[in-house]
Formats: C-alpha cells, structure tokens, sequence
C-alpha cells in the first residue's frame, strides 16, 4: 500500500469514528480526538438558530449529538459509501431513528425515520475540520409525519374520473364549463356497459 492509499485510508477511518463512535456509541468524548478546535461547518440543520461557519468542532458535534439523540435516541448512522480524494472524504449513509422528543420545535410523532444522507469531510491536522451535508429534510419531515404530502397525479386522476360518473357531473365538468370547454360524457353506470 502507497503512502497516498494509507493517507486516504486513514482520512476514511476518522470519518468512520466520527459516526460509529459519536453517534452510533454515544461516546460524546470522542469529539476532542476526532474534530479539530477550528472547525467551518457547512451543513447546518434547518430552523437552527445559529448560521454556517466558523465554530468549536468538538464542542459543535457534541451539541449536535446531543440535539438528534434526545429527539431519536436509537438514533443509527449506516454507512453505505465512502469516497475519499486528497484531504476530503464523502459518505453516502442511511440515518435511521424513531421520533420521539421535540426536534426544530416540531412534537414528538413516535414515527420511524429512515432517510439517506450524503456528508462531505475535509481533514486537517489528522482531525476533521470542515463539513458539508446534503440531507433530504422534506422526506426526513414527511416521514416523521410532520407534514403531509400533496395529493398525487393518481389521486387527482381519480377525483376527476369520480367526477365523470357521478350524477352530479362532479367537480370536472363545472371546470370544464368555466374553462369553456365541453362537458363531460353523461354519467354512466357499469352495469349498462356491453359484456364481451
């Protein structure tokens, strides 16, 4: 193994402790070893009230820790990829966890999350010094069943067929009289339709 594979290697253990150890252990201490005191943190969760940039590593991921673990304590990190080129590693993980304690000032719903996440490291110093995070946060909330997703083609498609065969005519034909278009077929029963 080259130099240049060991280093790579290397940079791809840290990111691998700074998951196993802080998130899926617990082992908040292991912060100090793994984070560098000058940290630029890129990825920061919504609703937070705090920006992107400059802050404390290890005193950052421990509040971090905290803030996800109190509101999914079996809070799971799977590492499903990593990739690392010179002093950046990204991570390809699946972050699992049941709701069950205020989180971004949203109620507990008791519902499973299951959510892919891609982070970006960049080492400096043999400690982690920058993060990037790229996190589906509208399938994280709609899972957690915090908000409710928009009715679907299919179900649209559905209501206006409802519309078609109801007696009334349904909603489908009064648009299409304001659109000035021609209304629907007249209802029709499936008992009348021919049998083969």
């Amino acid at each position: 193994m080259s130099t240049m594979d060991e280093h790579l290697m290397g940079n791809k253990e840290l990111v691998r402790r700074h998951f196993e150890e802080i998130f899926n252990k617990r082992r908040l201490e292991a912060a100090d070893q793994l984070m560098a005191d000058v940290f630029i943190e890129n990825g920061v969760a919504p609703f937070q009230d705090r920006a992107p940039g400059l802050t404390n590593g290890p005193e950052s991921i421990r509040r971090t820790a905290q803030w996800l673990l109190e509101a999914f304590p079996e809070l799971h990190f799977d590492i499903q990829e990593m990739v690392a080129e010179g002093s950046v590693v990204a991570v390809r993980s699946i972050m699992r966890g049941t709701f069950v304690s205020s989180f971004m000032g949203l109620a507990p719903t008791g519902k499973r999350l299951k959510v892919t996440r891609t982070d970006i490291f960049r080492m400096s110093g043999g400690k982690l010094a920058e993060h990037w995070a790229n996190r589906d946060d509208l399938e994280m909330l709609l899972q957690l069943g915090v908000v409710q997703p928009p009715p679907s083609k299919r179900d649209s498609a559905s209501a206006r067929y409802a519309g078609i065969v109801s007696p009334t005519r349904g909603t489908l034909a009064r648009a299409q009289m304001r659109d000035g278009l021609p209304p629907p077929p007249p209802a029709t029963s499936l008992s009348s339709l021919p049998v083969s």
